[in-house]
């Protein structure tokens, strides 16, 4: 029996990284300009989720 939890564990990365991807493909040809207040942001919710 396949273990879910690896499953859901690669399907999240794969997902992550798509779209981590297709932001910075938008932030180096001009269309998004990001700004840093939600850059510390995304960073403290992502770091707390993995240390949790």
């Amino acid at each position: 029996m396949t273990d879910y939890k690896f499953i859901f564990g690669v399907v999240s990365i794969l997902l992550a990284a798509l779209g981590c991807s297709v932001y910075f493909k938008e932030i180096f040809s001009g269309k998004v300009k990001p700004h840093a207040f939600s850059w510390l942001i995304w960073s403290l919710t992502t770091g707390i989720i993995f240390f949790a």
